[in-house]
């Protein structure tokens, strides 16, 4: 949880959420701080600037004086010494109205002289975003639109590099008319000198463009790739694909769609457009001689056209094909010991092998096509500048061409065709970007929990009450219902399990409650108020969570335990591990908290698992407790101290619980009974249980 002791953090963030309620669009801490990555509860500069844009803001970080920040901004956020944060509301004459967030909120009218001397000199600009762009803007054309004035910079350097490119053949041309045949060596150096001062230029500019181009490119590729896994973090779990492994080689492929907008690429596709201002030119000094790159042009570009098609068939076929490996080589990974264990290796290696045959036969056929390009290219400039010094030849016969000219028309014209070089590359990559576009497109258009069009209701308190109102839920792809008309309210301080076969929606009850999902039909009410009113962040706040699978991250019992608790205490740690029993075995191994638990939490048994599980809602703090099965995997001995530790913890919370245990039932006084999604007893715990030994058991 956040320690809102203004004096401990960094209250950037406090500020933050006061600026959404003076703007009448209130968010609290909490969600202002969901899914940034924030370092001890402290704010830079670029994340504060962020959390504004995310929470509906326009924001700029400027240096001003007091004095030079116009009435009409205010409110303004100024930087205090003492790493104090405060909103400047107005100022008249020499007195300045003030809140410093944490300190009661209230407006302080203090002398405009004492703040002088508390302001750093840093402030934020800091109004509400009104546009429609912040939720509509796409979400890569909106980033690469930040640096559209890098491009247009970029597009005048290539102007000026394709300008400096005439200088060789035009220096060329006229020693060879001019120089030679009058002997000028003082024309030849003259023109040297001149020759020397565009290539120097013309290196500074090459430099320059390459620096802005990759410049632009990392800017955009931290936006996107944060952008990306942000999303990712924030859709819903009924879009999520089933297929985890594919799902990440799609996120993967990002790099090739990166790699497109790399310097190679974007300056062959800038120089295209200059290849007319070498035509003009060589038409200029051999007048239909320009026919001949006129001609090969659009000839390179058909070959490419046409073979391009099939290339694309086979870039994305190996595109599926290895989003198909990728996903096995996970499913393989997660369940190696299942695998060992039915002995299935060879049935895997030929699954493997199939893979990696079909991939390379794609392989095979995408570079075949591509050197068909290339070969085709190179074969037509080829013919070109033959073409170009026969028909040369002839119109200097003629008398209508110098020998200087057509050396120059010669020089023209290759360098005309240079960008057709890379056609082949800017096909194959272009269709690997596409492929890889299209697949973070699906993954970016996927519906998140928190719409940015969507403002939830704020509550400090949410309340403990808890009621399902003709609930029915089905999951994607799935015929039977999992839920059907389910109804039932709990108290504040209520202590419920919730008992039923295997596949009787027990674990869907929970799911819901947390909002993972949205119910199909009915409502859902959490402090009288309907759960899709509510910021998903605030709903997982007030409640402590133990899944039925829990999870871990490579790393220390003690950074797993704090995932998602802010600024916890290390006091409050080790209670958390004494209620459930975990402070055993963490106080007798050498490495404490700082014990790795491996990946997935591999280095610990089940039971110990379970215990971190828990330990860990605990820390969250909730007012209710959601635990599916906790114990499942526990001794009996670490249960019976469970039980007892937890019984004393849980006096004042809401608990549901559901466990296939008879000894957990202790913590409870009421019991619900799910069959086929279906409720069918809720009543005090001794009377479902007398009803339950009457006939066959449903637990």
């Amino acid at each position: 949880m956040i320690n809102r002791d203004p004096d401990n953090r960094d209250n950037r963030l406090a500020t933050l959420a006061l600026i959404t309620r003076i703007y009448q669009s209130p968010r609290s801490e909490e969600n202002i701080a969901a899914g940034l990555p924030i370092v001890d509860e402290k704010l830079d500069t670029d994340l504060f600037i962020r959390a504004a844009v995310k929470s509906g803001l326009k924001a700029s970080a400027q240096k001003r004086t007091l004095d030079s920040i116009p009435p009409s901004t205010l409110p303004v956020i100024l930087e205090l010494q003492g790493n104090k944060v405060g909103v400047l509301m107005e100022v008249d004459g020499n007195q300045a109205k003030i809140i410093i967030p944490g300190e009661n909120e209230a407006e302080n009218v203090v002398n405009l002289a004492e703040l002088e001397d508390e302001y750093s000199g840093s402030c934020f600009f800091i109004k509400p975003d009104l546009s429609e762009k912040n939720i509509t803007a796409h979400w890569f054309w909106s980033v690469i639109s930040i640096s559209k004035g890098v491009y247009a910079e970029v597009l005048l350097a290539s102007l000026l590099i394709n300008c400096f490119a005439l200088a060789t053949p035009l220096f060329i041309m006229n020693v060879y008319d001019r120089v030679i045949p009058n002997y000028a060596l003082e024309t030849l150096w003259v023109l040297v000198s001149g020759v020397a001062i565009v290539f120097l230029f013309d290196f500074v500019m090459k430099s320059l463009r390459g620096y802005f181009i990759d410049a632009a490119g990392k800017r955009a590729d931290v936006i996107l790739s944060a952008s990306t896994f942000s999303r990712v973090m924030g859709i819903k779990l009924e879009e999520r694909p089933s297929r985890v492994g594919y799902f990440a080689n799609n996120l993967q492929e990002f790099d090739s769609f990166r790699d497109f907008f790399t310097s190679t690429t974007l300056v062959a596709l800038i120089d295209l457009p200059f290849v007319i201002l070498f035509i003009v030119l060589i038409w200029s000094l051999a007048g239909a001689l320009a026919l001949v790159p006129i001609l090969a042009i659009p000839t390179i570009l058909l070959v490419g056209f046409f073979l391009q098609r099939r290339l694309h068939y086979y870039i994305n076929a190996s595109f599926k094909e290895g989003a198909e490996k990728n996903a096995m080589l996970i499913e393989v990974l997660s369940s190696i010991e299942t695998v060992k264990g039915l002995g299935a290796e060879g049935t895997m290696q030929q699954r493997w092998e199939k893979h990696n045959v079909r991939l390379a036969k794609l392989g095979l056929r995408s570079r075949l096509l591509s050197f068909g390009i290339i070969n085709a290219t190179q074969l037509i400039q080829q013919i070109t500048t033959i073409s170009i010094v026969t028909l040369g030849v002839y119109a200097i016969v003629a008398g209508d061409l110098t020998v200087g000219g057509l050396i120059a028309c010669t020089i023209l014209t290759g360098r005309s065709l240079a960008p057709m070089n890379q056609v082949a590359g800017i096909i194959t990559r272009f269709h690997h970007s596409k492929s890889a576009f299209s697949a973070i497109d699906r993954v970016m258009q996927l519906q998140v929990e928190r719409p940015a069009n969507k403002n939830f209701l704020k509550r400090k308190n949410l309340g403990s009450e808890i009621e399902f109102a003709n609930v029915g839920f089905s999951y994607e792809g799935q015929q039977v219902p999992a839920l059907k008309n389910i109804s039932f309210k709990i108290q504040k301080g209520e202590k419920i399990a919730v008992l039923g076969r295997t596949g009787s929606g027990k674990s869907t009850i929970q799911r819901l409650l947390m909002g993972f999902y949205n119910p199909g039909e009915g409502s859902i009410l959490l402090g009288n108020t309907d759960l899709n009113q509510i910021d998903p962040r605030d709903i997982r706040r007030n409640i402590s969570y133990v899944p039925q699978e829990v999870s871990f991250f490579s790393g220390t019992i003690k950074q797993n335990l704090v995932l998602g608790s802010r600024m916890t205490k290390d006091e409050d740690i080790i209670k958390a591990s004494e209620i459930t029993g975990i402070s055993d075995f963490i106080n007798r191994h050498p490495m404490g908290f700082d014990l790795n638990v491996g990946e997935r939490g591999s280095n610990l048994s089940g039971g110990q698992r379970q215990g971190l599980g828990i330990a860990r809602a605990i820390l969250n703090g909730g007012n209710i407790l959601i635990f599916d099965e906790p114990t499942a995997s526990m001794d009996n001995t670490s249960e019976k101290k469970f039980r007892q530790n937890f019984s004393d913890y849980i006096s004042d919370k809401t608990l549901i619980l559901v466990t296939h245990k008879a000894s957990m039932l202790s913590l409870v006084d009421r019991i619900l009974v799910l069959d086929n999604g279906q409720l069918v007893t809720d009543g005090p715990k001794e009377k479902v249980l007398d009803m339950l030994s009457q006939k066959p058991s449903t637990d």
